[in-house]
Formats: structure tokens, C-alpha cells, sequence
């Protein structure tokens, strides 16, 4: 016993226990077995059962006592040993709230013709369990070892399995996973290809997604000893290596060929799925831009003097005026992440309350000069250094404007951001967004988005009026792609 009568307690996840006829048995961890018989068995399977949601030890008895109609209190003693027993097993365990499933990037996996493709499966559900999100392209070779569906089914995406599009107007499939990856992991990697990455053939799909991305690109070799150690594989290994590619050291493995009382460990094998999602998280945080900070951005806009960013525009977007002109006015407006003030200045003239804030001091310094300079006695808004992920803004805001902020968050930032949107909106207000597009060529080093990862992100609190193409007129040239988002707050 616990001795605790507060501290919930919870069935084990995986229950190592089997049933036959009348007879329990639960396995302990070093193998041992308790056998529980007759009415000791019933007690067991039933105490199982209800914690199969968390419970006290003093709501297990009560929730016994009312299936016996009272009387449960003359036999505690028996319910107490029960529960000392099954928890000294393991099968019930004092109750934690499940941690939150991190929020990562999302993970291409080409799979190749090697026996460990049989496992892929696995791989994808530990690399979602752990935050990726996952699509898959396979060779025609890995179908020898794996089925699409169960990846299909896993991952809720189609798996590329060719080079071609059935349309002419959507991108080839390679193309269009090289742009969606921010990482690409080929496991496993067949000898065949090791060779089309280290020549540049680009004939299949998995080569040609690895090729094409500029995301970094983890390999795990896969193969018999004797492959492995072929010098034309070996050459192989060091071009790839030479170009930057993330190898994965060869794993103990067997050879399935030989019969199964015949088999030896041999080294040549990948390091499998655990090994594997553990590099993949450390070549992600690794190699991911880190997320500019307060003090990054107000030296940027502290050491502009009379330059602009080349996001910086002072004529509003037509899309972004098109929007704003269909709202009703009178109406309160956040321009959050504002810059240098041009959609707090535009949307003041359009009659709107702004508030305009930046997570830079020297971007409020700078907007608040150049709007006194602009502004008629009219046109009201006020400026406040506000950081969006850590809002300390008060009430709430009929529309809410978002020209290029949330891509320039890494992914905790965007899921602080998407709460913080949430507080500060009521039933009805508007969110307008202009996010970088993937099909954006140049890298701006923010995180490129879609309409399924805004939705991801801002549902079920935010429905879809408004979606389309757009661009993100500034100095740079030509203007980078971007889409034009509308929400409406639920």
C-alpha cells in the first residue's frame, strides 16, 4: 500500500497480465509470475479495469464497495494486499499526467530496399511520438519489404513512390517534399542508394527529394558485411560524407538469408528506429536557425539609421487593404510585430484603434517618429513594446494583423504565439497573416508554412475565411512568396 490515499494511481500502459479460464497472471518485470485464482482473480481483473483511469486507493474502494452494494469496507485488507501486489508488479503505478508531445519539424523519410524497411513503420509512429511530422517516399525496391498503406495510414499523407505528378500544375513529387522537408532521413539506405546520392543520380524518388532539399539529410547505410565493406561502397560513404550528408554508423544486424538458427550477429545493419529518432533530434536542434531574440531585433532596427529591412514597405499590401477595408469601422486593431509602422499607420487612416506594438524598443522609437511625421490629429494609435509569445497586452482586439511575425518564430514560439493570438481575441475578430510561403526559392531563414500547418497550429480556436497566393512586398526583389491567411476567432 501507499499509504497515500490521495495519490491517484493508473494501470500500466503495456500490461504484461493473460487471462485463462478462472486464473490471472501478471508477470513481473524480472519474469517472475503472480497467479491470482478464483474470486482473488476476479478482484484483480476488476482492479485493472478501473484503473485503466486514474483513481485514489480510496476511490478504488469505494468504487468497490458500490458494485458489491456495500459491504466492500470487511474486505480491505484484501483489497489493499491486491493493490501492494499489483503495484510491486508494476501493473499499477502511482498516476502522472502525460507531458505534452513537443512540437518539432517536420521529416521526409525515404525509405530504401533493405530488410530493415519491414520496420519503417515503427520509425514513423517514434518520430511523431516525439513531435516530427512525417512523410514517406519509397523506392519501388522497398515495396519488397513494406507496404504504402500502413505508412499512408500512419502518417495521413500520400507516400511518393514515383517521380511523376498526374498533373501538370502540381509540383513532381520530389519537388514538392524537398520544399516541405525540414529534414530528410533515407533509412535505410540500400548500397543502390548510396550510389545515386553519391553521383548525383536523381532516377528515383527517394534520391531525388535527398538531392534537391536544402534540408540537412541524414543516411543510415543498411546492408550485408560484404556490401559494406566493398570498396566502391566505401568510396561511396566518403563522397557523401564529403558533401555534407549526415551518415549513421553501421549497427549489429543478421542476415536474413541465412536460416534462423544460423544467424550471427554482424555489423552493416542501421542503428534501427530508437537510435535513429535520437540522431534525427539532434541534427534537427542543431542545424535549426535559432529563433531571434528581443535583443537581436532591436539592434537590427537600432543600426538601420535610413535603411530599411527589405521586408519593410510604406505602401500597405493591396491584399492586406482589400481586407481591412471590409471591416466594419469603428473597430480596435493589433498590429503586432509592427516594424516600422506602415499597417498601424494605414489602418488608423482607415479609421481603425491600433495599437502597434514590437518586441524592439528601437522599432517603437523609429515607428513612433516616422507616424508623427504622417499622421493627421485624426488618426489614433498607440505604441507599446510587446513581445507576442509573452503578451502582457490588456483586452481583447477586433482584428489582429500579422505581416511576416509568425514566421520568424521557431516552433515554440508559434505555439506561444497561437495562445497569446487566442487570449486577446473574442468570438468574431479577425486574424490577417502573411506568412512565407515553401515555394519561396531564397532563404530568409524563417519557417515556410501551408494551409495544413496554419491549421494545425491556430485550430480549432481559429476557422478559414480567406486563403490565397501573395507576396511580401519590400526592398528585395523580386518580392518573396507568401501566403494571405484570414481567420476568424471561434
Amino acid at each position: 500500500m501507499s499509504g497515500d490515499d490521495t495519490q491517484p494511481l493508473r494501470r500500466a500502459r503495456a500490461l504484461r497480465a493473460f487471462d485463462r479460464g478462472e486464473t490471472t497472471t501478471v508477470l513481473r518485470p524480472d519474469g517472475s509470475a503472480l497467479q491470482f485464482s478464483g474470486d482473488s482473480a476476479a478482484l484483480v481483473r476488476e482492479l485493472l479495469h478501473v484503473l485503466r483511469e486514474p483513481h485514489t486507493e480510496a476511490g478504488v474502494r469505494a468504487h468497490l464497495d458500490a458494485l458489491a452494494g456495500g459491504g466492500a469496507e470487511a474486505a480491505r485488507p484484501v483489497i489493499d494486499e491486491a493493490l501492494h501486489l499489483l503495484r510491486e508488479a508494476g501493473a499499477i503505478a502511482p498516476h502522472a499526467p502525460d507531458a505534452p508531445r513537443p512540437r518539432r519539424g517536420r521529416v521526409v523519410l525515404g525509405i530504401c530496399g533493405a530488410v530493415a524497411a519491414a520496420h519503417a513503420p515503427s520509425l514513423v509512429d517514434r518520430l511523431q511520438r516525439r513531435g516530427f511530422e512525417v512523410r514517406v517516399a519509397m523506392t519501388r525496391a522497398a515495396k519488397k519489404f513494406v507496404r504504402a498503406e500502413p505508412l499512408r495510414a500512419l502518417t495521413h499523407a500520400p507516400v511518393a513512390t514515383r517521380m511523376g505528378s498526374d498533373q501538370a500544375s502540381t509540383p513532381a513529387p520530389h519537388i514538392d517534399l524537398a520544399n516541405w522537408a525540414e529534414l530528410v532521413l533515407v533509412a535505410p539506405a540500400s548500397a543502390t542508394t548510396l550510389a545515386r546520392l553519391a553521383h548525383g543520380d536523381f532516377s528515383c524518388v527517394v534520391s531525388a527529394t535527398a538531392l534537391t532539399t536544402r534540408a540537412p539529410v541524414v543516411v543510415a547505410p543498411s546492408m550485408n558485411p560484404g556490401m559494406y565493406g566493398a570498396p566502391a561502397v566505401e568510396r561511396n560513404l566518403q563522397q557523401l560524407k564529403d558533401d555534407g550528408f549526415y551518415l549513421t554508423h553501421p549497427s549489429a544486424g543478421v542476415e536474413v538469408a541465412d536460416a534462423p538458427d544460423a544467424r550471427r550477429p554482424t555489423f552493416g545493419s542501421w542503428p534501427g528506429p530508437e537510435a535513429l529518432v535520437a540522431v534525427v533530434e539532434h541534427v534537427w536542434e542543431h542545424t535549426r536557425p535559432p529563433a531571434a531574440s528581443p535583443e537581436t531585433w532591436n539592434r537590427l532596427y537600432a543600426g538601420l539609421a535610413s535603411e530599411t529591412p527589405p521586408f519593410h514597405t510604406d505602401a500597405l499590401d493591396a491584399d492586406l487593404r482589400q481586407v481591412l477595408e471590409a471591416v466594419p469601422r469603428p473597430a480596435t486593431l493589433w498590429d503586432l510585430g509592427a516594424g516600422l509602422g506602415t499597417v498601424a499607420r494605414e489602418a488608423a487612416r482607415l479609421g481603425f484603434q491600433v495599437t502597434a506594438t514590437d518586441v524592439a524598443p528601437a522599432a517603437i522609437e523609429r515607428m513612433t517618429a516616422r507616424a508623427a511625421e504622417r499622421m493627421t490629429a485624426s488618426e489614433s494609435i498607440r505604441f507599446l513594446v510587446d513581445d507576442v509569445c509573452a503578451s502582457k497586452l490588456p483586452g481583447t482586439f477586433d482584428v489582429v494583423v500579422d505581416r511576416g511575425c509568425l514566421h520568424t518564430l521557431d516552433r515554440a514560439g508559434a505555439a506561444a504565439y497561437a495562445e497569446s493570438v487566442a487570449r486577446r481575441t473574442h468570438a468574431g475578430s479577425l486574424l490577417v497573416l502573411k506568412v512565407h510561403r515553401r515555394e519561396e526559392p531564397r532563404d530568409w531563414r524563417t519557417t515556410r508554412y501551408d494551409l495544413p500547418a496554419l491549421e494545425s497550429l491556430l485550430g480549432p480556436r481559429f476557422t478559414l475565411v480567406r486563403f490565397g497566393a501573395s507576396t511580401l512586398p519590400g526592398s528585395a526583389a523580386p518580392a518573396p512568396l507568401a501566403w494571405l491567411a484570414v481567420f476568424q476567432r471561434t
